[in-house]
């Protein structure tokens, strides 16, 4: 899958993608946390074979990061995070996961 194809797929997915350079976690764009991709604007952002892709989360996208860094916080997520199908585990003892939660809620209507 190139960065495109799966900037594509977060796209449709409901997310919005940011791209990053290769081996770095932090978006260089100016004006990145603004930035919201369509479909027809991808290919100019995400052609670079070797490009990693973030995604802007929050109140406003309805997702959130969930850091699991323990068994017992895995097994707190399953529980109380909605099942979204994204999860992405950090190493092969599974004592390191990543979850993107999704919310219908928003900040507000929490408060």
């Amino acid at each position: 899958m190139t960065p495109l194809d799966a900037a594509l797929a977060w796209i449709r997915k409901g997310f919005s993608p940011v791209p990053v350079p290769y081996r770095s976690k932090k978006p260089i764009l100016e004006n990145w946390q603004q930035l919201e991709i369509t479909v027809e604007a991808a290919p100019a952002y995400f052609g670079n074979p070797a490009l990693n892709i973030g995604l802007l989360l929050g109140d406003k996208f309805g997702s959130a990061d969930v850091d699991c860094d323990c068994l017992e916080a895995i097994a707190g997520a399953r529980e109380l995070l909605q099942e979204t199908g994204l999860v992405f585990v950090g190493n092969l003892s599974l004592s390191r996961t990543t979850c993107i939660d999704r919310s219908t809620a928003s900040n507000s209507e929490i408060s």
